[in-house]
């Protein structure tokens, strides 16, 4: 097994996703989720991800969430085509620049990949807020006895304040896609 200083690995990371077009800030933010989840022991979602990335067929690395609508209680953003894990960032950015007074659903459409969650619940619950994040997937998991697949691994992660927050970070599948 190799071993990499986590500085050399996020620098390799944050190279690669420049590569592949994306801005100093949101580079270094995906290197920063990658080596995040490999410190966690959640590899599938860490650097191996950046070698897919390379692989993915229409990045859009200049493209931007949009807010659809903004209401008490909720509001609903578009990917606009970005990658998941950015579109996910910055609406959060968004909403934690000016938070709610009470409960608000953030709802952030066609957005995938979005990778580990609690790295993003994690942040809502460092700004002293109680976060619920969930995603949706496609059908993966099958029955036991064999089948084709029925249901999604539908992760879902709630992050508490505290120093340090905390997060359970859970799939409905035995492995998650990733």
């Amino acid at each position: 097994m190799t071993r990499v200083a986590i500085d050399q690995l996020r620098q390799a990371l944050s190279s690669r996703a420049l590569e592949l077009g994306f801005d100093k800030m949101r580079a270094t933010r995906l290197a920063d989720h990658f080596v995040d989840a490999e410190m966690r022991g959640a590899t599938g979602h860490g650097a191996e991800r950046m070698r897919w990335l390379h692989g993915f067929e229409d990045i859009r690395p200049a493209a931007s969430p949009r807010l659809i609508e903004r209401r008490e209680g909720l509001a609903r953003y578009d990917s606009g085509g970005l990658l998941g894990y950015l579109a996910f960032a910055e609406a959060l950015d968004a909403e934690l620049a000016e938070p709610p007074d009470g409960a608000r659903l953030v709802v952030v459409g066609d957005c995938f990949p979005t990778g580990r969650l609690g790295w993003f619940a994690e942040i809502g619950a460092d700004a002293g807020l109680v976060t619920l994040v969930t995603a949706t997937s496609t059908a993966r998991i099958s029955h036991p006895d064999g089948s084709r697949p029925l249901l999604g691994t539908n992760p879902l992660c709630l992050a508490l304040p505290g120093d340090p927050p905390t997060v359970i970070d859970v799939s409905m599948g035995r492995i998650t896609y990733g």
